[in-house]
């Protein structure tokens, strides 16, 4: 927490990241629930 500014920036960019990384999954464990 050196740069205040560049907070928001970091979490936007975090959020999406996780956002990217949980459809990624689902889509993933989607094909397989329904195979399973």
């Amino acid at each position: 927490m050196t740069d205040p500014s560049s907070a928001p920036v970091s979490r936007r960019t975090f959020l999406r990241g996780a956002g990217a990384t949980a459809t990624a999954l689902a889509s993933l464990s989607l094909p397989i629930g329904a195979s399973g």
